[in-house]
């Protein structure tokens, strides 16, 4: 394992860190200092990480990431740490982020590398904008060199949501809460505070994150938005340990950071030779999504949406 720590800016995420006395700043596309064993930032007390762009979505996963290497084929480790968030109001929306992260890549030198297989514990967005949503976040399905594709193979998964976490009434409110990601030779397990009562989630296998990059994956904290997020208690233990297949159904595709929605609707299918070549189609709410878009033949209002 390498005892070396780096800061960068995944995709188009950019935003500071405090680390002991100095501090430094990351723009999109850039790769920060790297810290030596003897500034170990597990030895540290607290540090600071605000992100000031960057989201996760659907379309992309842009992020402030401070971590370090791990060999996820001959290692297992645990990785903790006490998050104390305040997203900005201005920024308050359904793909702000932050949490404990495994990356199957960094390649950070690009605006464009904003596709990456991840799992994550921590905040993924504010539900309707008013309250945290806390759970387990997994990317998968990217291969080797696509991480500047856009989403090609991608799939999402929500489904492990926190439920018994309290959710902060308002925002921007601060919170405080410990999370822990901990990969076994079974895979991960990913808890916030002492992992009862419904705060833990399992994820079968790791090798959906060693897609990207075969060598090694990258352990650490993110944010993404404007969150100022202070990290205390920071600790990484590896030990030996062996790598995992993560089954097919594990991972499944889902909209994490869609309002009010939680599973993907599948786009009915509809034949564009079919569509009415006018520049108006006609909708109502009777409509039918085989209609040709006339007016004695109109789309329901979902595919009218869809194929405008």
């Amino acid at each position: 394992m390498s005892n070396e720590w780096v800061l960068a800016s995944l995709g188009n995420a950019s935003g500071t860190m405090v680390l002991g006395e100095r501090r430094y700043r990351v723009d999109a596309g850039r790769l920060g200092f790297s810290t030596s064993v003897a500034d170990d930032p597990t030895t540290l007390d607290s540090f600071e990480l605000a992100g000031s762009s960057g989201k996760l979505g659907d379309s992309e996963d842009s992020l402030l990431f401070f971590g370090t290497k791990v060999d996820l084929g001959c290692n297992n480790f645990t990785l903790s740490a006490t998050l104390s968030a305040c997203p900005k109001s201005s920024s308050v929306g359904h793909q702000l982020g932050f949490g404990l992260f495994v990356l199957d890549t960094l390649a950070p030198q690009s605006k464009k590398a904003r596709h990456r297989n991840m799992l994550a514990a921590g905040c993924f967005r504010a539900r309707r904008f008013d309250t945290y949503e806390y759970g387990v976040r997994a990317v998968a399905g990217h291969v080797a060199h696509d991480a500047f594709e856009s989403g090609r193979g991608r799939r999402l998964d929500s489904r492990r949501v926190f439920e018994a976490l309290p959710e902060s009434p308002t925002l921007p409110n601060r919170v405080v809460h410990r999370f822990v990601v901990k990969k076994t030779d079974a895979g991960f397990t990913c808890s916030v505070d002492g992992g009862g009562n419904g705060a833990r989630h399992d994820v079968l296998g790791c090798d959906f994150l060693v897609a990207q990059d075969a060598s090694c994956a990258y352990v650490g904290i993110g944010v993404a938005g404007q969150v100022e997020l202070s990290v205390s208690g920071l600790a990484l233990e590896v030990e030996p340990g062996q790598a995992s297949h993560t089954p097919n159904d594990e991972i499944v595709l889902s909209l994490p950071d869609y309002p009010f929605r939680r599973e993907l609707v599948p786009a009915p299918a509809v034949p564009a030779a079919g569509l009415a070549s006018a520049d108006v189609l006609w909708a109502a709410p009777d409509g039918n999504a085989a209609g040709s878009g006339t007016r004695e033949q109109p789309l329901d209002l979902q595919t009218a949406l869809l194929v405008a």
